[in-house]
């Protein structure tokens, strides 16, 4: 029901630069920066972030709602015609089921991406499997396998995984992790 404009925030600019673009004065800046660092902390602002003005279709000069991203999960939503008020609102994410399994060419991290998955399950392999393989030493040819469920908002994910069951073949011999919680800690069983 709103015709939206988006822009992004650039290297080296400012809330008030940024906001220049669409239009809002000093004055209008100095509202939004008003509110509580727990709605919104300008000093957070990061380039890349996803701003975006929402208007009625019948009057697309008389802007309505900023949205601000702060990143693909949560953003804040300033309603313009009263006064800047903020409200901080989140998309609602989900946590899937996935397995990937792979062959190292060059390295666990390269295979990982080749694979489709994200290259930090290689970071999480690494940290369970720290104890009993050496991923400096990981070889061509080494294999492994990982079910996993990861956070995701639409399809985009969200980088958060817990590793539900892995193993991983090195030099002839196979080591697996399966997770297991011991006062209140998350540990694997090999």
């Amino acid at each position: 029901d709103f015709s939206v404009k988006y822009d992004t925030l650039r290297a080296n600019e400012t809330l008030t630069d940024l906001l220049a673009r669409f239009g809002y004065s000093i004055n209008d800046v100095y509202k939004l920066t008003q509110c509580p660092d727990s709605v919104f902390n300008e000093r957070k602002l990061r380039p890349g972030q996803v701003c975006a003005l929402l208007s009625d279709t019948d009057s697309i000069a008389t802007p309505r709602y900023l949205v601000y991203e702060e990143n693909i999960r949560d953003y804040v939503v300033f309603d313009v015609n009263n006064s800047f008020k903020a409200e901080r609102k989140c998309n609602p994410s989900e946590w899937i089921e996935r397995e990937v399994a792979g062959v190292v060419n060059s390295s666990l991290w390269v295979s990982m991406e080749e694979n489709g998955a994200s290259p930090l399950l290689a970071v999480e392999m690494s940290n369970i499997f720290g104890w009993s393989v050496d991923f400096f030493g990981v070889q061509n040819g080494d294999e492994y396998r990982l079910i996993y469920t990861g956070e995701y908002v639409g399809e985009t994910p969200m980088n958060n995984y817990r590793i539900l069951a892995a193993s991983f073949n090195t030099g002839g011999s196979t080591v697996y992790a399966i997770p297991f919680v011991q006062d209140n800690e998350e540990l694997f069983y090999n």
